[in-house]
């Protein structure tokens, strides 16, 4: 062979990946072209579709920002903990960060998440990390994640990306005088 072993061509395919993944991660935040009917979908790097969050709850509390949405045997739970707006926040691979996302089947036997780092020598970050934004304000948010690992099965990954309305609680009524 060329003396190129097949770690580094499987890194190097992955990082590729990331890169062309980030482009539709930065589209998705920028709010460009997305059809009606969008979501946020979770898909693995062949193109096949895992879950559909079409809609998400909502809600900006003393903790921070929280988003939650299921799909049939998904739910996906979105939080950026020092939150001070509706605009772009970066996602870092690992838990150090200021945001983290997990994608998780409703029986909790497969999870996909930012705050998961592989085992492998080198570092593991193949891409950038992500985003989530809020295009157009609270009303939608927006997140890319290029490749996140499988807890567990580093050998699997899944992409995060596209836009979903989010609906907050309405705010508690005062006494009636």
């Amino acid at each position: 062979m060329l003396g190129v072993s097949f770690k580094v061509v499987r890194r190097a395919a992955s990082l590729l990946r990331g890169w062309l993944a980030a482009i539709a991660v930065f589209a998705a935040l920028l709010g460009v072209a997305a059809p009606a009917g969008a979501a946020i979908k979770l898909r693995f790097p062949s193109g096949f579709e895992l879950a559909e969050f079409s809609s998400l709850r909502c809600k900006v509390d003393g903790r921070g920002f929280t988003a939650t949405g299921k799909d049939t045997g998904w739910r996906l739970t979105v939080r950026i903990y020092s939150f001070d707006g509706f605009h772009t926040y970066h996602v870092d691979y690992g838990a150090e960060g200021n945001a983290d996302f997990f994608a998780r089947t409703t029986s909790n036997s497969i999870l996909f998440s930012n705050v998961i780092k592989p085992e492998i020598e080198g570092p593991p970050e193949l891409t950038l990390g992500g985003g989530i934004g809020f295009p157009g304000g609270k009303g939608k948010l927006g997140i890319g994640y290029a490749l996140a690992y499988r807890a567990g099965h580093f050998d699997q990954q899944a992409s995060l990306v596209g836009r979903a309305p989010c609906s907050y609680p309405r705010p508690p009524r005062g006494p009636h005088r």
